[in-house]
């Protein structure tokens, strides 16, 4: 028997992890990836519920120093995750919360009630917490628990867990509690690590049984341990056991959500119109309609064979229409996907290219480097525009403008993403700029990177008059440096 499926998420966990991830891109940035994250994992689950903390948070009258260390969120972080529980909800997703509980008390409160109903459940978060949850179906038909991480994507049974942290799922609060955890500022016991903390559970078969025979531990440096941490380590058990009293109401998850548009249409010609008829321009209607063309270059495209907008006001109709799709949502809102068309018309790109080529860096709406060399060579100006060496030290491209005498080539190199301020250490080791700490594309893809970079340092200096004001995402970027950088790259070295 095939049971019906219950997707829980920890969103509080998406969105921090989401968020200082982009410390160093576009404030929108982080926003974009957590409801682009959500919609891919909710696909194909019966029913979801999005759970999220509300501070403050419970388990500070027990320890005050709980995640103590995290500073305040700054207000551009509050006020973005509430766009997106805003977008949620449009989205016809249920969220969970109750003040003073964790997402992960959400969580733990709606396992046992799904599991009652018949559900198999998945829980994504990439907090150790949950693993407590898990559970493996005792007979066919009968439900089980697993937990599936944001970071890695690996799903989480009864096995893997025991295979991963050396005991059982009913036993990870145990462990954390002796390991401690530096992310909630659970200290545990000073010098037992999660393979310690595992074998002695495994020695003395419980929490409280590795205390009370503490003196028959044979290694004397964590004996001692022990038993100096045991009042610390038994304060961390009562913080990471996850409540189960969440005033959720279940049933929620059964009620039926439809999506909702997110944003107002409103068309130019009309503002005091709430809702304006889209116009629904034909081929034949275009093809009569002259149009006065705002071109930077010229390209050959015949507009009447394409279903794009002729007036500001069917643009932004269609801007509309596109953010409602709720395929763009890098551009936030249907305004900035209106300016992105028309900074595409201006290039003779049509609508559905621009948002596909175009991102949001710092504010200015910046293209693929490979839309650029496209832009070149549809203009016509260039004989011929060809990449003729790509390493991960060097990438050189080659190029000839029409009526030019000569050829001119282009070398981008390892010292020229240094100089740029893309990478910090020399030639022979180094590694990206990145404020979040986190590989940069300059680490992922240096190969990549270099190859278009040296294109569109190459198109600018040969074709200026088809790349004005025309910039790649990482050269908008150029120079974010953060201070504390440096030592990173001296650990890794």
């Amino acid at each position: 028997m095939t049971l019906k499926t219950l997707l829980l998420v920890d969103l509080s966990g998406l969105w921090r992890a989401n968020w200082h991830a982009t410390a160093d891109m576009e404030l929108g940035e982080a926003y974009s990836r957590t409801v682009n994250k959500v919609q891919s994992l909710v696909s194909g689950y019966d029913h979801v519920a999005i759970c999220l903390d509300e501070p403050p948070y419970k388990r500070k009258e027990i320890f005050p120093e709980y995640k103590s260390h995290r500073e305040a969120p700054p207000p551009q972080m509050t006020e973005q995750f509430t766009r997106v529980k805003e977008r949620l909800v449009a989205d016809g997703l249920l969220l969970w919360g109750a003040p003073g509980y964790e997402a992960d008390d959400i969580i733990a409160t709606a396992v046992p009630l799904a599991v009652d109903a018949g559900l198999d459940v998945m829980i994504a978060s990439s907090d150790k917490d949950l693993l407590q949850c898990v559970t493996d179906a005792v007979a066919e038909g009968v439900s089980r628990v697993r937990c599936m991480s944001f970071a890695t994507g690996q799903v989480f049974d009864q096995a893997t867990v025991i295979e991963k942290f050396g005991v059982p799922p009913a036993m990870m609060g145990d462990l954390l509690a002796l390991m401690g955890d530096k992310s909630d500022n659970i200290p545990g016991v000073a010098g037992v690590g999660p393979k310690t903390a595992a074998d002695l559970l495994k020695q003395f078969g419980t929490f409280d049984d590795v205390f009370s025979f503490a003196d028959q531990i044979t290694k004397p440096k964590v004996r001692d341990s022990v038993i100096a941490g045991a009042s610390a380590a038994k304060l961390g058990r009562q913080v990471v056991t996850l409540y189960t009293d969440a005033p959720i109401k279940f049933t929620e998850i059964f009620e039926r959500r439809d999506p909702k548009p997110i944003a107002k249409m409103r068309g130019f010609d009309d503002l005091d119109e709430d809702e304006p008829e889209p116009v629904k321009p034909t081929a034949v209607q275009r093809s009569d309609r002259p149009r006065q063309s705002t071109e930077i270059v010229k390209l050959p495209v015949d507009w009447a064979l394409q279903l794009e907008p002729d007036t500001t006001r069917d643009a932004y109709t269609m801007a509309v229409r596109l953010h409602e799709s709720r395929l763009f949502t890098q551009f936030g809102s249907a305004d900035a996907i209106f300016a992105v068309i028309l900074r595409g018309r201006s290039l003779g790109i049509d609508a559905v290219t621009s948002l596909a080529n175009f991102h949001v860096i710092k504010g200015r709406p910046v293209m693929h480097a490979s839309l650029i060399v496209g832009l070149v060579l549809k203009s016509g100006k260039a004989e011929h525009f060809d990449l003729v060496e790509t390493t991960d030290e060097k990438a050189t491209w080659i190029t000839k403008r029409k009526g030019s005498a000569r050829e001119v080539p282009l070398t981008w190199d390892i010292s020229d993403a240094l100089n740029a301020g893309l990478l910090i250490g020399t030639p022979e080791k180094c590694m990206g700029v990145s404020v979040s700490g986190l590989p940069s594309n300059w680490d992922k893809y240096r190969r990549t990177m270099l190859r278009w970079r040296a294109a569109t340092e190459l198109a600018r200096a040969v074709y200026p008059d088809v790349t004005t004001g025309l910039y790649t995402p990482d050269e908008i970027a150029d120079g974010v440096y953060d201070p504390q950088l440096e030592a990173r790259f001296e650990a890794v070295k």
